[in-house]
């Protein structure tokens, strides 16, 4: 069976095209969650930026529903019959991928069967779904945080919002079925803006500073 509803045209385009910046530093984020040893499953891979972030000694598994790579696992996570690659894994990365599933809580319910146990880190971005994402190929639209929260934790243990990026939150997670839970930590975002003062984020943004001055500390 093969499903009418993914765009492949838009997602070998954008496999194919050069990295965008806000992809490859979401990227980059997440890979700070991922430690030597690992094997990574890239759910919705693209042009794969996650990979050239991974620590030495990291296995990477691809998986897309367009082979503009080579290599790349095929599977249409809109079609039923998609399966999940027959080879070890420990981690799964879905980075901009929730949004584009028609049966979201259906494809959250297999992974937490399939795939129970292992770490998952995967974004999502919190908007209203209107006609401008409808265009873009988006399927679903969890317009707020506590909505989400209350729909991944039915299908993670320690879901955690590990960043948050104006309405894009990184999480992390052990799949498996649970019980709706709220969040039990703040995140790094939360944390780290109690400290951030002004005129440190203007040296850190505008003059690519990595940390505050001692006269400013």
């Amino acid at each position: 069976m093969t499903s009418i509803i993914t765009d492949w045209a838009r997602w070998a385009k954008l496999a194919s095209a050069p990295m965008t910046k806000s992809f490859s530093d979401r990227a980059e984020l997440a890979s700070l969650f991922i430690r030597r040893g690992d094997t990574v499953c890239d759910l919705g891979a693209g042009a794969r930026p996650l990979m050239k972030f991974l620590p030495e000694g990291v296995g990477y598994v691809p998986v897309d529903c367009v082979d503009a790579l080579p290599g790349t696992y095929l599977a249409d996570f809109n079609n039923p019959d998609f399966a999940f690659p027959a080879v070890p894994f420990n981690v799964i990365a879905a980075l901009g991928l929730f949004a584009y599933i028609v049966d979201l809580e259906g494809f959250l319910e297999r992974l937490a069967t399939e795939c129970e146990e292992k770490f998952i880190i995967f974004t999502y971005d919190f908007w209203k779904l209107n006609k401008r994402y409808l265009k873009h190929g988006v399927h679903n639209g969890i317009e707020e945080l506590d909505e989400g929260i209350k729909l991944f934790s039915k299908y993670m243990h320690d879901l955690t919002a590990v960043t948050i990026i104006r309405r894009r939150v990184m999480f992390t997670g052990v799949l498996g079925r649970t019980e709706p839970t709220p969040l039990r930590r703040r995140s790094a975002t939360e944390l780290t803006l109690k400290y951030v003062k002004p005129a440190e984020y203007v040296l850190v943004k505008g003059f690519g500073m990595k940390i505050a001055p001692r006269w400013m500390a």
